[in-house]
């Protein structure tokens, strides 16, 4: 079925305009999840204004489900129409004097796609991957994460694995989506309207002790399976840094893109399920 629809691009859309209203109307994924973020995230905007905001999400959403079957399929050649970079030559310059680089993410506009990102440049490229419960699904991430070279690398390993790259003159890409909630922190920031929101601290903690270029990889969606990314220097020496000043900045650059258009993030997510204090008892 699918092979005939990917030699026909857009007609996946149709699918997808089905989809939304399904997922909005009839099975409500998630709808009360959705609507708690956004009037907690917004207290400012009326009733209709989150309705309209959640419905683009659904409709976001959609397009996210029908674009990871794409991904399953396309090529990177066949990719490079649907993605564009900006300020590719950074990377470029920091991989000319040696720097290796944080290329921080959030779930904003279609992430999984930049995993093409590898393609564009001459380092290693090597998103934190997380395993997952359901082996098929982890199968599936997997499969689609590694698609164009990547090598994933889990949280618990990132710093050695730089490290070593290091030693053998290996320069490399450590992709981290920072707004997911963190098994263990020590950082917590105002985000969105919700105070002592809990923060991956890998990125100060791993920048700093290895000398790692910060960058944001800021996402546009141009149009219907259609991205850009925007390569942003947010420290090119981390190491002259005050405590927390790295997590404030990335903090809020991502905020700034949500609240312009919060639609293309990713609200059904339980992002703030728990609590400063449920931290401390894990202590």
């Amino acid at each position: 079925m699918f092979p005939c629809l990917y030699s026909a691009y857009s007609i996946l859309y149709i699918f997808s305009d089905l989809l939304s209203p399904f997922l909005y109307y009839v099975i409500r994924y998630r709808r009360r999840v959705v609507r708690n973020n956004l009037k907690e995230s917004f207290p400012e905007k009326d009733d209709n204004e989150i309705k309209s905001i959640e419905k683009k999400f659904y409709k976001h959403l959609a397009d996210m489900f029908i674009e990871y079957l794409v991904l399953l399929k396309l090529d990177a050649k066949k990719m490079d129409k649907r993605l564009k970079y900006k300020n590719c030559e950074l990377l470029e310059e920091l991989y000319t004097k040696g720097k290796d680089v944080i290329l921080i993410m959030g779930h904003y506009g279609n992430w999984e796609f930049f995993t093409h990102t590898g393609t564009k440049t001459k380092y290693i490229f090597s998103p934190i991957y997380k395993h997952q419960s359901n082996e098929y699904f982890n199968f599936l991430i997997y499969k689609v994460r590694c698609k164009y070279g990547a090598e994933l690398i889990e949280m618990k390993n990132a710093f050695s694995y730089i490290r070593a790259n290091q030693q053998n003159n290996i320069r490399t890409i450590l992709v981290l989506l920072t707004d997911q909630s963190p098994v263990t922190t020590r950082y917590f920031v105002d985000f969105l309207n919700h105070k002592d929101t809990p923060v991956v601290e890998g990125v100060e903690r791993i920048g700093k002790a290895l000398d790692m270029a910060i960058l944001f990889g800021d996402v546009k969606k141009t149009s219907r399976g259609h991205y850009e990314m925007e390569f942003v220097s947010l420290y090119e020496n981390p190491k002259e840094t005050k405590q927390g000043e790295i997590t404030e900045s990335h903090v809020r650059y991502l905020e700034n893109k949500i609240q312009a258009q919060p639609e293309y993030w990713l609200w059904s997510h339980r992002r703030w399920k728990r609590t400063k204090e449920d931290f401390a008892k894990v202590r």
